[in-house]
């Protein structure tokens, strides 16, 4: 089964080059208009893969596609093909040492949502 790649904002002759580094039958590609076309890739029906047009790494849009759906692999490639960026949401620990209930309680409510 072919790779389902949405090229969102991809300039036309670049978009053409994405294209030709996958071989026949390799991937399909959908041109998309803007992210709420993405469609999840745990829907058994949506895209594996989708390649943004982006000005720079921190894309406001880019960052809510990979945000909202996690699973799916995001690639920003600015628009002069000079770089480019893979989107992960990496989870890590980060060691707090010891903890005291008032320390226990700060980390709880610092990691927490504010109200």
């Amino acid at each position: 089964m072919p790779l389902r790649i949405g090229l969102l904002q991809v300039p036309e002759l670049l978009a053409d080059v994405v294209r030709s580094a996958f071989g026949p039958g390799v991937a399909e590609f959908e041109d998309l208009t803007d992210a709420a076309t993405v469609r999840d890739p745990a829907t058994g029906h949506g895209h594996d893969a989708v390649i943004a047009g982006v000005a720079g790494a921190w894309e406001p849009e880019v960052l809510r596609l990979k945000s909202s759906h996690p699973g799916l692999i995001v690639l920003g490639l600015r628009h002069d093909a000079r770089q480019t960026w893979l989107y992960e949401l990496v989870p890590h620990p980060r060691p707090l040492g010891e903890l005291g209930t008032d320390e226990l309680r700060a980390a709880v409510l610092t990691g927490a949502p504010p109200l």
